[in-house]
């Protein structure tokens, strides 16, 4: 017999006919275990029992609704049955002796106990991976198959022996289970598929089909699902289908975009096919009856749990070798770290040796030849010293990327203490300064060492390195709503192409430009320029206009 979502009462009656000599007594039991409330008329007596009834109430107390009959010899008689539920209702009426019927009980009761004890495994394996990983996607996974594990109870009436109510189970309200669950199972899906990374564009109707999902909880307790409850019915199986198409089209997509779990969930669905496809094949005649395709459905489910569990697993011992390498990396880091220091400070002070000696040498020697030696070492020696600074400062940046703490910093003060640090390379090229910041424009959000030596120092060096002879920088400020813009401009040889492509953008371009006199470049200091600039979130812009021209845009205070 097999009845769809209903508000209507299902009526039945079946004949019985005892041709024996005997006294006959038997047991008739349905397969189907959410019956609902059923009433039974045998021999002029009624009989309520079914799965809306509380355990201690029915006529035989199991999850199996049963009722016990008995017949004289040649007795005819008709059983008349009455259904009222939310629930749909497929089922086969048995009549056995109480030998059959116990082992009929013992079978179900059984199965339930190993997919109890499976599924119990299961979810304390990954508390333990969740204690120790201390990752959402576990205490998911446990919440998951935990909700799973309950609806599946329920809908076999394994729960009805919890009595939470006096007059009803809390089969009758399998809705409740169904609705969270569903819930659960598009919040683990799309966690376990890393959907955050992949699956961003779907995160909108992932939420649309949560809420969804829970409406039937929340009306559960209310008036209106009592009166309507075969339309919620419909509603959830609905949105069930929906839910599960979604989330294999999101394994699909994910499976596209790389994502390293996408193959697990794909498998672990195809459990639950197959073992839908043994079970309904079984049902439907197509195979025969074994403990396979009677329970198809179980080892399918706990087919399912234990795939995503190996894939949980799985991302664990990646999580585990990842943070191994992240370790191995880190360490050697700081190795590199740690030597770049010893031979940035042993050289310079090495170097330190060889410019001293190179004035010494100029003031004891009056041979022109020496005198230009002398000259060219001390220029080559600086110049090391400059390139060591560099690095020692860009490995500095690398520390300060985490902890610079931004301030309200004075450009005009900082601009005066540059303008005495390269007093004497303005005079010695005889470059005239013009600055314009009105007060208005003076503040701005940076820190003020850095600002002054790396940024601002760096600039003005390289504006001074590559102007000529009797030129002019300016250096004005323009107001641009929630930023001051900053220009630095000079008159000099202006940006190559490659120190304007990496000043704008990209990041992976390599450059060296001369100064007027053959100075060296290295590039180091524009990009020292650009990371901290962006450790300030300020942007710049770099072009030329018969020179140099930088453009910095930095946050008001």
């Amino acid at each position: 017999m097999k009845v769809e979502y209903t508000s209507k009462t299902l009526w039945g009656k079946i004949d019985f006919i005892n041709s024996g000599n005997e006294r006959l007594s038997r047991i008739l039991y349905l397969d189907y275990p959410l019956t609902g409330l059923m009433s039974f008329f045998w021999k002029g007596k009624e009989i309520i029992t079914g799965s809306s009834v509380p355990m201690s109430q029915r006529n035989i107390q199991d999850v199996l609704t049963a009722i016990k009959i008995s017949m004289r010899p040649g007795e005819r008689q008709t059983l008349y049955f009455k259904r009222n539920s939310q629930h749909t209702f497929s089922t086969k009426f048995f009549l056995a002796n109480d030998l059959e019927f116990y082992k009929a009980r013992m079978g179900h009761e059984n199965k339930f106990r190993f997919y109890l004890g499976a599924m119990g495994a299961l979810i304390l394996y990954n508390l333990f991976l969740a204690f120790f990983f201390k990752e959402s996607k576990y205490y998911l996974y446990c919440g998951f198959v935990v909700l799973f594990l309950l609806s599946v109870l329920n809908l076999n009436g394994v729960l009805d022996y919890i009595e939470v109510f006096r007059s009803t189970t809390l089969s009758h309200y399998l809705i409740i289970f169904s609705s969270l669950t569903t819930y659960m199972a598009l919040s683990f899906g799309y966690t376990f598929l890393e959907g955050s990374h992949y699956l961003v564009s779907l995160m909108p109707m992932k939420r649309v089909l949560q809420v969804l999902s829970l409406l039937p909880a929340f009306f559960a307790p209310t008036r209106v699902y009592l009166n309507h409850p075969h339309y919620f019915g419909f509603y959830i199986d609905a949105v069930i289908q929906v839910s599960l198409i979604f989330l294999i089209i999101s394994c699909f997509i994910a499976m596209k975009k790389g994502s390293p779990l996408a193959k697990a969930y794909l498998v672990s669905w195809s459990c639950v096919f197959s073992g839908a496809f043994l079970y309904f094949g079984h049902t439907y005649g197509l195979f025969g009856k074994n403990a396979l395709t009677e329970n198809g459905l179980l080892f399918g489910s706990i087919g399912e749990m234990i795939i995503l569990s190996l894939g949980l697993a799985y991302k664990a011992v990646v999580v585990d070798q990842e943070l191994q390498k992240s370790q191995i990396q880190a360490q050697g880091k700081e190795k590199y770290q740690q030597l770049l220091r010893t031979v940035s400070h042993d050289i310079s002070n090495s170097l330190m040796v060889l410019v001293a000696g190179a004035r010494r040498l100029k003031k004891l020697s009056k041979n022109d030849m020496v005198l230009n030696i002398a000259d060219k070492m001390a220029f080559s020696t600086q110049n090391l010293l400059e390139i060591l600074e560099q690095i020692k400062t860009q490995e500095k940046l690398l520390q300060d990327n985490e902890s610079i703490v931004l301030e309200k910093v004075n450009l005009l003060e900082v601009l005066n203490e540059v303008f005495m640090i390269f007093e004497d390379s303005l005079i010695e090229k005889n470059i005239i300064v013009k600055m314009n910041i009105p007060p208005g424009h003076q503040h701005v959000m940076a820190e003020k060492i850095s600002l002054k030596n790396n940024v601002l120092g760096n600039i003005f060096s390289n504006s001074i390195k590559y102007s000529s002879s009797d030129s002019t920088i300016q250096i004005y400020t323009h107001d641009e709503g929630e930023r001051v813009a900053l220009f630095i401009k000079d008159q000099g040889k202006g940006f190559s192409q490659e120190a304007l492509t990496f000043l704008n953008g990209d990041l992976k371009v390599t450059f060296s430009t001369p100064g007027t006199r053959g100075e060296q470049g290295t590039g180091f200091g524009l990009r020292i320029i650009k990371n901290y600039l962006g450790l300030y979130q300020a942007r710049i812009l770099a072009y030329n206009d018969n020179g140099a021209v930088f453009k910095i845009q930095f946050k008001k205070d």
